[in-house]
């Protein structure tokens, strides 16, 4: 479990501007320790999509007391939500924006997932990267990962180019490697980075998160669970209606 520095060192001269996709995940902390000796030559990049944990903020800000170069994007999660709905992993039709005309009834307004990522999280990591003329993008992409974009390290997207240092990597080979410096929510169990903090999404990525908000802030974990408490009624009663 290392770098191949003589690959990468190729990449760094190939690119004159290089992002490292963090998220203080473990996944992306592996590849900030893996670079650290080439950050003078990387930007680590952090998408907020607008309602982050407090830990989260706490902990980028001593990263990004650490690195030479560090920049946040900010989304904006909140309102956006509001206008679109909480973010799920399946959309029952009669809670999207026309639900309620549709059925004359009173229900959470709900979106896919990827919609509320893509406006907070994505596209603002694009535009970012179009801007400042970024043509070296490095990620804490695994072959394991259960969802994962479909660029392999040495892809390229017109200038573009991916690279995955931990591409080959099990997750208990990540976790390993950190030891001790793994963030204190993998500590308490949970299995994912922190992202939004009342997303509604990403449940398989996210098991025990409801439980680990109700100790550290249960507002949200009640927002969480009052969508799914929703979500589970208007499935089994879609399953129900299609005879299984």
């Amino acid at each position: 479990m290392e770098l191949d520095i003589i690959r990468f060192e190729e990449f760094l001269d190939r690119h004159e501007r290089v992002v490292l996709q963090f998220s203080a995940g473990k996944d992306s902390l592996a590849c900030l320790k893996l670079v650290k000796p080439y950050l003078n030559r990387i930007i680590v990049m952090w998408a907020n999509g607008g309602n982050p944990y407090p830990e989260t903020v706490d902990y980028m800000e001593r990263v990004k007391g650490e690195v030479p170069h560090f920049v946040e994007l900010v989304g904006e999660q909140p309102g956006w939500i509001i206008k679109h709905g909480m973010p799920v992993d399946t959309l029952p039709v009669r809670a999207g924006h026309f639900g309620p005309q549709m059925h004359g009834e009173e229900v959470p307004l709900l979106q896919p997932f990827n919609q509320c990522c893509a406006h907070n999280l994505w596209e603002p990591m694009g535009a970012f990267i179009v801007k400042n003329g970024i043509t070296g993008l490095i990620r804490g992409q695994k072959d394991s990962d259960y969802i994962k974009p479909p660029f392999r390290s040495g892809d390229k997207l017109g200038p573009l180019e991916f690279y995955h240092p931990i591409e080959s990597w099990t997750t208990e080979e990540v976790v390993a490697f950190l030891g001790d410096e793994i963030p204190d929510s993998y500590k308490r169990g949970l299995k994912s980075s922190l992202d939004c903090m009342n997303c509604t999404a990403y449940v398989k990525e996210n098991k025990g998160r409801i439980e680990d908000l109700e100790l550290i802030y249960p507002p949200a974990a009640k927002q969480i669970q009052q969508i799914h408490t929703f979500l589970r009624e208007e499935l089994r009663r879609q399953l129900h209606d299609l005879g299984d």
